[in-house]
């Protein structure tokens, strides 16, 4: 996939060429920021293949977000429900989704497999 785009006059040009495994270059480089915390990579190709963390902001949110959600999970022994809840209530802005989403699930079972230890 190769995206251009130029706007007449102004100089712009932006490219988004796609890496091979069907992620974008930018999304690609964003995950490759947070690859040092053990399972992240695990984690954004579980996430990635049922379309969470497909965007920047997304990759950004999820690496900055889930180190902390596995210690504090661990701290106050969050049951499943009220792990999700957390989920929501701490990303629900970046995924522009609401509370009850199904999306947030998929995010706890992928960190407790990938990333909690």
């Amino acid at each position: 996939m190769v995206a251009l785009s130029s706007v007449t006059g102004c100089g712009y040009e932006m490219t988004s060429t796609d890496t091979g495994s069907g992620i974008s270059r930018d999304v690609q480089e964003a995950r490759d920021g947070f690859l040092e915390t053990p399972g992240m990579a695990e984690l954004f190709d579980d996430l990635y293949g049922q379309g969470i963390g497909t965007t920047v902001n997304e990759v950004f949110a999820l690496g900055i977000y889930i180190p902390g959600f596995c210690e504090t999970r661990a701290q106050q022994g969050l049951s499943e429900e009220e792990a999700v809840a957390e989920v929501t209530d701490s990303l629900g802005a970046t995924y522009e989704k609401g509370t009850g989403e199904p999306w947030a699930e998929p995010i706890v079972q992928a960190a407790e497999q990938h990333v909690c230890q």
